[in-house]
């Protein structure tokens, strides 16, 4: 019985290291989706400034979807981005808010490009740290 109990114990250890590297690994593809989102929206805000279809904070409602803009998951670096893009964009005039949206997604572009090269790698590296230090703990605890 005894042995049981250790057991189910060194199985929860592991389990839960191996949770916490695949939810760290998480974080980095719900980055990459969020980055992938804001560039949609960037893209379709850009159409939308190019069509003059109306004013600058109904426009960024329409293709953000929801206002104050969810931020999570992303780093200071991609809130910036969009940040400058919000508030410079409606002191603009039409030709250089379409240039600056440009900008921004030149900008996102390259965060997602290191997001998703940083998801490829890191992810692995979680995910196998993860379950490697479950191991590790079982095996000092035996």
């Amino acid at each position: 019985m005894r042995l049981l109990f250790k057991l189910s114990g060194l199985a929860i250890i592991i389990i839960a290291c191996f949770g916490f590297g695949y939810l760290k690994a998480n974080r980095l593809r719900l980055r990459v989706n969020q980055l992938y989102n804001m560039q949609k929206a960037v893209t379709q805000l850009k159409q939308l400034i190019r069509l003059r279809f109306g004013e600058v904070d109904r426009l960024i409602t329409q293709s953000f979807g929801s206002f104050p803009i969810d931020y999570s998951f992303l780093t200071e670096g991609d809130k910036q981005i969009i940040e400058s893009l919000i508030k410079e964009i409606g002191t603009l005039d039409t030709d250089s808010a379409y240039n600056h949206c440009e900008i921004c997604l030149l900008s996102l572009g390259s965060c997602l490009e290191e997001a998703q090269k940083n998801h490829r790698e890191l992810g692995k590296l979680y995910k196998s740290i993860g379950a490697l230090a479950g191991v590790f703990i079982c095996i000092l605890l035996i």
